[in-house]
């Protein structure tokens, strides 16, 4: 069901277009509530079933109308694998250039797989993004670089703020990262993000 233009084509495109603020120099300001539509084949979608805080536009195989993504295309789901990636990539690519917001970029939850209509797209793009999320360095650390999921940690005790990240990290015996203070970081607490380490009080009594 690859439409004959897809099939021969050497390549694609994959457009991202995030919001920016206008009061903040221009800084990214990602919809993190994910209100609205998002998803564009050309021309905006219906799709309500996929929201994302920023808008995508690739040649989606759609239904008649040309309102839905087709779940059971092979095609549809190969692009969402490669948006699963790709926002990482971005977000990483983001943090580089310093955006504070560059992590609300990211989706803070695995689509639905248990809903017939949308389960072969959402496994698609959940399988891609966990394993995206886990080999790609995209947070930006103390340190100034980018750092893999496994090699951050987050001070939920404040101490580090007292005593320099630095000095909370080597105290510990860590040689994982706090996250840098120029970024915000606050979509680390939700459970897709449950791999990175948090230190709370109690583990230093």
């Amino acid at each position: 069901n690859i439409p004959k233009k897809l099939a021969i084509s050497q390549s694609t495109a994959i457009s991202f277009a995030v919001r920016c603020s206008d009061d903040d120099g221009g800084h990214i300001n990602p919809n993190t509530e994910c209100s609205g539509i998002s998803m564009f084949a050309f021309l905006p979608t219906l799709v309500k079933e996929f929201k994302f805080p920023f808008y995508i536009n690739a040649n989606f195989v759609l239904d008649p109308p040309r309102q839905h993504i087709l779940s059971d295309n092979p095609w549809n789901c190969f692009l969402m694998g490669e948006i699963g990636e790709l926002v990482v990539r971005w977000c990483a690519e983001l943090s580089k250039l310093g955006e504070k917001a560059a992590l609300n970029i990211l989706p803070a939850e695995l689509f639905n797989e248990s809903e017939s209509d949308i389960a072969e797209l959402a496994e698609a793009f959940n399988s891609r993004y966990k394993k995206a999320l886990e080999d790609i360095p995209f947070v930006k650390c103390s340190d100034s670089l980018l750092h893999t999921l496994n090699d951050v940690l987050i001070d939920k005790t404040g101490l580090s703020k007292i005593i320099g990240q630095g000095t909370f990290c080597r105290a510990l015996g860590s040689t994982k990262y706090l996250p840098s203070t120029s970024i915000d970081c606050s979509i680390l607490d939700k459970e897709l993000f449950s791999t990175v380490e948090k230190v709370k009080i109690k583990q230093l009594a």
